[in-house]
């Protein structure tokens, strides 16, 4: 039942019984305006429950923004190792990809040069190493200065290490197919995934990534099996929580159903503007319903403490303030049963409850329902007697 309903009864039962006069003619008492006075029969016919308040067990959250997220370990971000023009695009986005399926054709001068490099410095590394040996020889007959063999031998570790890196190069350009004729350059995916995001179409030109420029990412390649959520926490919170702790999210795309996780991730920075650290959880999504840069509301969930609570139903709302009814222990000297209405301090629901910080002790009498919607009756009706109604 909502609070408008609760509400609305209690002071349409409230009105009726005030306005009302005794058989004898003489007018009722007059009832506080925070009171209302229902005989048994009132109640009854009007569907009002009385609960009493109790402490219950109660799970605790903590309730923050959060984003979800590709989960790391399985995403990939695609550059170009080479600059050069796009020839050919072979992945559409949303297709399933292998590790080492060709991705984007690349006609590059960046691959002939590589080979050549290798080359050149491996040239240079032979010819330096044949002058350094023979200066150790001169030097041995006492021919040459030892200045000269150092010089000698400090270029030929240059020339070592130049090789070394042209190697290199050229071998991180081997993991891809390779023209050598046409120096096209096809760029491969590095993990099994899903095609997230494709940023590039035929003869667009693209940077290297160690050029020295500004590479952009060509693909974004994924499997969002398992997804990360990342949550803000106040600064004053982090130490309530710990790795392994259990979260439940929920997200505007599927309000009705939560998704849970576990912590494995606790900032140990704290961000100087917001106050808040990272919290990263890690979500099964094997439905793939959860979607990177998902905005989410997660739930720190935390043990079960008692707390004095009392349902949803039975907190009302005047304006800004919450109040609940409790019945007074002593009915009137007419038969009525007394409620009245008491402002309280409320905490947020808990599993369908209302943790009571304070205007309500244990063992207190609280209306939970004050509307009886039969399938008779309406949504909407009070039953006056033909006395009052008169």
């Amino acid at each position: 039942m909502t609070e408008t309903k609760l509400l609305a009864v209690l002071l349409a039962a409230a009105c009726v019984v005030a306005c009302t006069k005794s058989e004898s003619g003489t007018p009722r008492d007059i009832q506080p305006e925070d009171e209302v006075w229902l005989s048994s029969d009132q109640m009854k016919k009007a569907g009002i429950s009385v609960v009493e308040a109790k402490p219950e067990s109660l799970r605790r959250a903590l309730v923050v923004g959060g984003k979800v997220a590709f989960d790391d370990l399985h995403v990939s971000h695609v550059f170009s190792p080479v600059t050069g023009r796009v020839t050919r695009v072979l992945a559409k986005p949303g297709e399933k990809v292998k590790r080492g399926a060709a991705l984007v054709g690349i006609l590059s001068p960046d691959v002939g040069t590589a080979f050549s490099d290798v080359v050149k410095a491996q040239a240079d590394l032979e010819t330096l190493e044949t002058d350094f040996h023979r200066e150790e020889r001169l030097l041995a007959e006492d021919a040459t200065s030892k200045r000269s063999v150092e010089a000698a031998q400090d270029a030929y570790r240059r020339a070592a290490a130049e090789y070394a890196r042209a190697q290199q190069r050229a071998a991180m350009l081997r993991g891809s197919a390779i023209d050598l004729v046409t120096q096209e350059y096809m760029l491969r995916s590095f993990i099994d995934g899903e095609v997230i995001a494709r940023t590039i179409n035929p003869g667009v030109e693209v940077a290297g990534q160690y050029a020295g420029g500004n590479s952009n990412e060509l693909f974004t390649i994924g499997d969002i099996k398992k997804v990360s959520v990342w949550a803000d926490v106040p600064d004053t919170e982090i130490d309530k929580i710990k790795v392994g702790d259990a979260v439940e999210v929920r997200v505007i795309a599927y309000p009705a159903r939560p998704f849970t996780g576990t912590i494995d991730l606790i900032s140990t920075t704290v961000d100087p503007v917001l106050r808040t650290g990272k919290v990263r959880a890690t979500m099964d999504n094997q439905d793939e319903a959860l979607k990177p840069e998902m905005f989410a509301t997660v739930s720190l969930l935390r043990p079960a403490e008692n707390v004095l609570a009392v349902p949803r139903d039975a907190v009302v709302g005047i304006n800004e303030a919450r109040f609940v009814y409790i019945q007074s222990p002593t009915p009137r000297a007419d038969g009525r049963l007394v409620f009245k209405r008491k402002p309280v301090l409320i905490a947020p629901e808990r599993d369908g409850m209302i943790p009571i910080l304070d205007g309500v002790a244990a063992g207190d009498r609280v209306v939970e329902t004050g509307a009886a919607i039969g399938e008779s009756t309406g949504s909407n009706s009070v039953w006056p007697t033909t006395a009052q109604i008169k």
